[in-house]
């Protein structure tokens, strides 16, 4: 079973923890909000649910994008009414949309789930679609027992994102800032050079 086919058969246990997600996504799109003036345009790709999407279509202009169509169906019935523009893709075969489409481009607690070569894939499409910054929003180095517990039962990535994913981005032509949100998560920034651009 892939990533995708997955999360498609977890969307409606995902749901449930949809207040947890809101409650825990509520300080990063604190610092977000501070720096953007209202309406600026957002995409989050890998948007789950939506919760990180809802929370941030209060202040910007939101595209939300997932490759599982069950999360994105899930989404819908949770958002209904909501001024967020819900579609279907996946980043890893390329998202349909131009260069610089969007001034941010946000990802939160997708890339560790992803293999290092797929990782380099989905920040360089990121990057495309980015004029301004890309924001990051997954682990850190910090551990806690019970995520170590449930990523092994996962089977997924996580132990190679926390001890590479830094090191990785040190070639891009991007700033890096990382804001620690919490012993095992934090806010990476990478904002593009004019090179990038």
């Amino acid at each position: 079973m892939n990533h995708l086919d997955l999360f498609d058969r977890i969307a409606p246990i995902y749901a449930w923890f949809y207040g947890y997600q809101r409650r825990g996504y509520a300080k990063a799109v604190d610092i977000i909000r501070s720096d953007y003036e209202p309406q600026t345009t957002l995409l989050d790709v890998g948007c789950g649910t939506g919760a990180l999407s809802s929370l941030l279509s209060t202040h910007f202009r939101v595209t939300a994008i997932d490759g599982a169509p069950q999360m994105i169906a899930q989404a819908h019935k949770r958002h209904q009414g909501e001024p967020i523009d819900f579609r279907i893709g996946n980043i890893l075969t390329g998202l349909p949309f131009d260069d610089h489409q969007f001034e941010v481009v946000i990802t939160a607690f997708m890339l560790h789930g992803l293999a290092p070569e797929e990782r380099t894939i989905a920040l360089k499409e990121c990057c495309r679609i980015a004029s301004r910054e890309v924001i990051i929003l997954d682990y850190s180095t910090g551990r806690h027992w019970l995520i170590d517990a449930v990523e092994r039962l996962e089977n997924g990535h996580y132990f190679s994102f926390i001890s590479t994913f830094i090191a990785s981005l040190q070639d891009r032509p991007i700033s890096v800032q990382t804001i620690p949100l919490s012993k095992t998560s934090a806010l990476y920034r990478l904002t593009k050079q004019k090179t990038d651009r």
